[in-house]
């Protein structure tokens, strides 16, 4: 049997506790979405980054479409260093790699600038992407392909014909002396 004096009492711990726990629940859901907002960032501004040094084989081009990418997630001009390397020098041969490296620190939510280094209130990202690119190299090679299917196709061609006119008409369509079943 309850008193009167526990009536209610229930529904204010409920909500005391939801209260409680939920506030924790919402922080690490803002800070797992602000890391996740900051990986497709990094992502894409090295996806970017690559596309536009192969393209175009300037760094400062590749650099700002890395930032615009970037931006584009809502992180802030500086947030992320970019670094661009090529396997060979000169970059632009056959098998040539452009690895675009984007890396960004995302900051917890909500923790203020006096804290922030204190308590190293910082996740690391590092965006590796590796763009294998073979920028003169794909074009090269897919002319290559080219080249080989159309001597492949001008060989079975050339061999079409030889076969066709080794044919010894009189055999082929000379009159049989066997007459077909039925007939």
């Amino acid at each position: 049997m309850t008193t009167s004096s526990e009536r209610g009492s229930a529904i204010v711990e409920f909500h005391f506790l939801g209260v409680l726990l939920l506030i924790p629940l919402v922080y690490i859901l803002l800070a797992v979405l602000d890391v996740q907002r900051a990986s497709y960032g990094v992502t894409q501004a090295a996806r970017e980054a690559g596309r536009i040094y192969v393209a175009t084989g300037e760094e400062a081009a590749a650099r700002l479409a890395a930032r615009v990418a970037l931006t584009d997630q809502g992180m802030q001009e500086g947030a992320a260093d970019i670094a661009i390397r090529c396997s060979v020098t000169p970059c632009y041969q056959p098998g040539a790699e452009v690895t675009v490296t984007v890396g960004a620190n995302v900051r917890l939510p909500f923790v203020p600038d006096v804290l922030a280094g204190a308590i190293n209130a910082q996740i690391p990202l590092i965006g590796f992407v590796m763009i294998v690119i073979l920028a003169v190299g794909v074009v090269a090679n897919a002319s290559k392909a080219f080249v080989y299917r159309r001597s492949l196709a001008s060989w079975a061609d050339g061999a079409a014909i030889a076969a066709a006119q080794s044919i010894a008409e009189d055999v082929v369509y000379a009159p049989s002396e066997t007459s077909m079943p039925g007939g």
